[in-house]
């Protein structure tokens, strides 16, 4: 019962007492035991005494601190020592109790051992914070990490190795030793050269993610549970769905699947980005994931597949690309081995090249069709004769090996300027038509108008560039364009030349080409005296250099405007500069000018012009050749031509017929070397 006060009797039956401890949360526990009378030399009273207050007379009970958590099956401990009763020992005070909750226990003073451990822990994780051993990771969860479940009846494929600094249990703290920092052996194992997290090797274990089983059951058994309760997708089965289309090569219903019931979610991304590189989607080349070939995991292998432009060779982590691609399934195997040997010859690296023929080897003992590709590939590479002849057999396969292998011939007789046959160029342009949205369909486009282009038919050529769409692979459009135009360029008929040129010439302007091939159009169209549509093609540029101001500054010339082309040469140096300048000068009247300006372009022939026609006989006297020596001193005016200083008539007229002769001879020295006879003058 409770009794005004805040105290609390319990009525208890004969021979029973109590004794009390208090928990570690501040719970209080009594316990009700029975006591063994002992008999009495005195004699009892008849009569036992009234029932006494239990829990605050008579006891002297020590407070008992819990040995275990509370519901553990350990009661037993709580009776481990026995309380000795003493009747004549003061009551201890009561507790009090509030709203059935006991007051909180009276903390213990800290010990001062744990007090120094903790600071010495302090002190040693700010050390190893400041050495870069411990990276704290604020987004981390504190709860477990959980493993992906979503794995087929196959059962769960091998797990990786231990990640030696992934986060363990629930801190969000990722540590290393200072041997591994030194030794750098953990950062090329988890982070790229530039500093970004290498993704799981789980992501791209692709070789797990399906069995033995057939594709339809596989496929039906996951689209079976995709939806659970209340139509609402289970992410687990979504994204067991997604990994068997990625396993049988299926890159465009995963993109869908996953695009419609996906959550957002990093091996989602790793899966979106796998489809698109199935799909040979150039999308993949702008997602993250592209730029890890240097991580050693098989993110290597499927970054490479999608990098484009391909990467620098020293860029990608070989090892890791050749170990994931001997890991993939057969099937994905014969699919990627082509493109993958292609990625490796285009980064100049042929003997990886050749390790990854002899893993295709291995799985294409009934079908060598990929097999026979990555040959012709290598064959080309090496240079060998007898690829194309094995290439030209390949093309007439009505098969997509049959499509690579024409691809690779067109490219070869064009790399040897050679003369693409009629017939290629009608089967390319026949397969672009029928493969009409493929991947290969525009690098066929592209082999047909570089075949026009070989033949010299191109009007062809520029009309089969007109019909393709400006939005399906504009890089590879302008590419082509630009190869075109250079083929155009070459073409000595100038003629021919001018008449492609200004047929084509709103898409050009339109479309410009790049800088060089700019360039080489306005430099040959001012040598056939086109300055004003050389500076219309110039002008397509926003930022002009140096050299396009050069080619401004010639159009001027050419267009007999010395002023202008004064006015683009302000600012420019160099040997090509000061030559253009000292012709437009020379065209002002400006020779002293002009003859500076070819003196410091070491162009002496035309500085002597210049001092002619500005009259500088002394300049000529002292820097002319001996011509011009010889000529000068002839018809020197201040020459004394007499016999001497009275000579007599016939002295002097003998002196004057000898110095004539001498000046006829002189001046015609000077008329032959200016191409002149004197029977012309």
């Amino acid at each position: 019962m409770k009794e005004s006060g805040g105290r609390l009797f319990f009525e208890t039956a004969k021979n029973i007492t109590a004794r009390h401890f208090t928990l570690d949360d501040g719970s209080l526990v009594i316990d009700f035991r029975t006591v063994i009378e002992t008999p009495s030399n005195t004699g009892a009273p008849s009569e036992p005494p009234d029932p006494a207050p239990v829990a605050t007379e008579g006891l002297a009970i020590p407070k008992t601190i819990q040995p275990v958590a509370i519901g553990t099956p350990h009661l037993d401990l709580y009776w481990k020592t026995e309380t000795v009763l003493t009747p004549d020992a003061p009551p201890p005070p009561s507790p009090e109790i509030r709203d059935r909750s006991p007051a909180p226990a009276t903390p213990a003073p800290p010990n001062p051992q744990v007090a120094e451990i903790e600071e010495n822990l302090t002190r040693e994780i700010g050390r190893a914070a400041s050495q870069g051993l411990i990276a704290v990771d604020p987004t981390q969860s504190a709860a477990p990490l959980q493993r992906d479940e979503a794995k087929s009846k196959a059962g769960p494929p091998p797990q990786p190795p231990p990640d030696p600094i992934a986060p363990q249990d629930h801190i969000a703290y990722r540590l290393t030793t200072a041997v591994d920092r030194d030794q750098l052996q953990m950062s090329h194992d988890i982070y790229t050269k530039t500093g970004e997290t290498c993704p799981p090797e789980g992501y791209f274990d692709i070789a797990a993610w399906a069995d033995d089983r057939p594709a339809l059951d596989q496929i039906g058994e996951a689209r079976r549970r995709l939806l659970g309760e209340f139509d609402i997708p289970d992410q687990t089965w979504v994204i067991a769905l997604a990994r068997i289309y990625i396993a049988f090569g299926f890159g465009v219903e995963a993109r869908a699947l996953l695009a419609d019931l996906a959550e957002p979610a990093p091996n989602v991304a790793a899966l979106l980005f796998l489809a698109a590189v199935l799909d040979e989607d150039r999308a993949a080349a702008s997602m993250p994931l592209a730029r890890m070939t240097d991580c050693e995991s098989a993110v290597a292998l499927w970054a490479l597949l999608g990098a484009s432009p391909p990467p620098e060779k020293g860029a990608v982590n070989f090892s890791a690309v050749t170990r994931s691609y001997a890991a993939l399934p057969p099937d994905l195997r014969q699919v990627l081995g082509p493109k993958l040997v292609s990625k490796l010859i285009a980064i100049g690296a042929s003997d990886v090249a050749q390790s990854v023929r002899m893993a295709l080897a291995r799985v294409s003992i009934d079908d060598e069709a990929a097999l026979d590709v990555v040959d012709a590939r290598l064959s080309h590479e090496a240079g060998s004769e007898e690829a194309a002849p094995a290439l030209e057999k390949l093309s007439q396969r009505n098969a997509p090996e049959g499509v690579e292998a024409l691809l690779l011939l067109v490219d070869e007789q064009l790399a040897d300027r050679q003369t693409v046959p009629p017939a290629q160029v009608e089967q390319a342009l026949a397969l672009a038509f029928e493969l009409s949205g493929a991947p290969e369909a525009p690098a066929l486009v592209r082999a047909a108008a570089l075949g026009y282009a070989s033949q010299h038919k191109f009007d062809a050529a520029f009309d089969t560039l007109a019909a393709w769409p400006q939005s399906v692979e504009p890089l590879m459009r302008a590419e082509t364009h630009e190869k075109v135009l250079t083929m155009l360029l070459e073409q000595p008929d100038d003629a021919l030349f001018l008449r492609l040129y200004f047929s084509q010439r709103e898409g050009i302007l339109k479309s410009p080409p790049g800088k060089p091939v700019r360039t080489a159009l306005a430099n040959r169209l001012i040598e056939l005296g086109m300055a004003d549509t050389a500076t219309e093609i110039l002008k397509t540029s926003r930022d002009f250099t140096q050299s396009d101001k050069l080619i401004f500054a010639r159009a001027a010339l050419v267009a007999l405007d010395p002023a202008a082309a004064l006015a683009h040469l302000g600012g420019v140096d160099g040997i090509e500069a000061e030559k253009l300048r000292g012709d437009a000068l020379s065209r002002l009247g400006l020779h002293d000018g002009a003859r500076s300006a070819y003196l410091r372009a070491g162009e002496d022939d035309k500085a002597r012009a210049e001092a002619w026609h500005q009259g500088d006989w002394n300049t000529l006297r002292h820097g002319g050749d001996a011509v011009e020596k010889n000529f000068i001193e002839a018809f020197d005016t201040q020459r004394n031509i007499g016999g001497g200083d009275d000579p007599g008539p016939i002295r002097a007229a003998r002196s004057l017929l000898a110095a004539s002769k001498e000046e006829r001879k002189a001046l015609q020295d000077m008329l032959d070397r200016l191409g002149k006879s004197g029977a012309d003058e």
